[in-house]
């Protein structure tokens, strides 16, 4: 588990060094509960587990270079983690991995996941995957998809310097008919380590950040971005 969070949230950390302590992946433990954090300030990766033997709440900020060490190490064994001052020390086996740790007040990340959604999408992964993959295909920038909320689809579309691509994606729908867009790189990702057959899209505003979820231990908040001429 604690392998498989590591790779549905290192991705989302920030490069940007005038803010270190979002260029890693926070580890979070309270009472009963494990979560593994990362965001850049546009996206956000969440991965909570049940946990016993916690009884108190601690975190620590994981760099990044650490993090792809510890995805390279980790295999069927379990880590394990002993906390010192300013740094960690990870037991895999007879290997142990050392590592500084990130000094500075993680931010807030509970108060951005929306609670509550005015429209809602549940799709295949594997088709969303492929058709955002295609759609991409018509820019040599950075592409940005449209999507539009409604009647049973997710309608994509994506103008670019190549031309303009379309794509329709059938699954369940509710709510608002809404047309919001997003970054593709930002959604692909997440798609791309999710291993559920289904996720769910909620969006809680054209402006408002969206939710990509796939089961309850893990959740994925991004910010539209503004349509031109909106």
């Amino acid at each position: 588990l604690f392998k498989e969070a590591l790779l549905r949230t290192y991705f989302a950390v920030s490069r940007d060094e005038t803010r270190p302590v979002l260029t890693g992946v926070l580890l979070a433990f309270a009472p009963g509960r494990f979560e593994v954090v990362a965001t850049d300030g546009h996206r956000l990766s969440r991965n909570v587990f049940e946990l016993s033997g916690i009884e108190k709440e601690a975190r620590y900020v994981l760099p990044q270079k650490a993090v792809v060490e510890l995805l390279r190490l980790l295999g069927r064994e379990d880590a394990q983690f002993v906390p010192q001052n300013g740094s960690v020390v990870f037991r895999i086996g007879e290997t142990v991995l050392f590592s500084t740790l990130i000094e500075g007040e993680y931010p807030n990340y509970l108060q951005v996941i929306p609670q509550s959604f005015v429209s809602r999408a549940q799709v295949s992964r594997e088709e969303l995957l492929e058709a955002l993959e295609r759609v991409a295909l018509v820019t040599s920038g950075v592409p940005v998809v449209e999507v539009s909320f409604g009647g049973g689809v997710l309608q994509l579309r994506v103008t670019g310097d190549l031309g303009v691509a379309e794509e329709e994606v059938a699954g369940e729908t509710e709510g608002d008919h809404l047309k919001v867009a997003f970054n593709v790189r930002y959604l692909l990702e997440a798609l791309r380590v999710m291993r559920d057959e289904r996720v769910e899209l909620g969006l809680s505003g054209e402006l408002s950040p969206a939710k990509v979820s796939s089961s309850s231990s893990f959740e994925y908040v991004l910010m539209p971005v503004r349509l031109q001429g909106v």
